[in-house]
């Protein structure tokens, strides 16, 4: 018994170091091509609430694609989409930085891991067919409304999420495509708008956004608007 536990500790300690040891490596790699001049630039447009390392937008999703993503699928390699949690984890240890470029690069890993958690749209008005939440536990033990909830405790709740660019980015390319997945998520978001935290406000429109020009969601996104707008 004893010897499990102690099995079980190393390797939890494994798993902990080698996510930071990850985190630091993006850390490194953003700041070889960063520009500090930019960097002033973008605190003061930021009104000072957030660092830089002073990265434009082009440059980041080119050092996302070319290198960080490349490395991070060979230290954490997700075979057959069995499990999600260790790529989750190093997003959530990102999306904790007091900088913008990495809470950047945190929600880039959760958005290129969306189609994974929820591989196709499901309706809840389709019959005979098991929904998104039931289909998803048999493939992964990693859910889409576990994301939800743990962006909830994990990033709004420990007050991550201090800035505009941050809580849109999220809420536009992570939360709103898990709802576009899966209608049911948006009950969930629902709730956000009563939130004592500011930005899990806003985040319950802006996840909105990009859905509701196709008209889906009126009665919910019009409640939530009377609470938030």
């Amino acid at each position: 018994m004893n010897n499990n536990n102690t099995s079980t500790k190393k390797q939890q300690q494994t798993k902990e170091e080698k996510i930071m040891t990850f985190t630091k490596y993006v850390r490194t790699t953003l700041l070889q091509i960063a520009d500090k001049s930019i960097a002033t630039q973008q605190m003061k447009y930021m009104k000072q609430v957030i660092h830089f390392h002073g990265l434009k937008a082009p440059k980041l999703n080119d050092c996302f694609k070319n290198k960080i993503k490349i490395n991070l699928l060979k230290e954490f390699p997700n075979k057959d989409n069995s499990d999600l949690k260790d790529q989750m984890d190093v997003a959530f240890e990102l999306l904790k930085s007091k900088y913008s470029e990495e809470k950047q690069v945190g929600i880039k890993i959760l958005n290129f891991n969306v189609k994974k958690i929820i591989p196709k749209r499901r309706a809840s008005t389709k019959k005979k067919k098991l929904n998104a939440k039931e289909e998803n536990e048999e493939n992964n033990n990693f859910t889409a409304e576990n994301l939800i909830n743990e962006i909830e405790e994990e990033i709004f709740k420990q007050e991550h999420v201090y800035d505009w660019a941050t809580c849109d980015t999220l809420s536009s390319t992570v939360i709103c495509e898990l709802i576009k997945r899966d209608e049911n998520l948006a009950k969930l978001l629902k709730s956000w708008k009563d939130s004592s935290n500011l930005w899990q406000q806003r985040s319950s429109c802006v996840s909105f956004v990009k859905i509701a020009r196709h008209g889906e969601f009126n009665d919910l996104i019009f409640d939530i608007c009377k609470s938030t707008v």
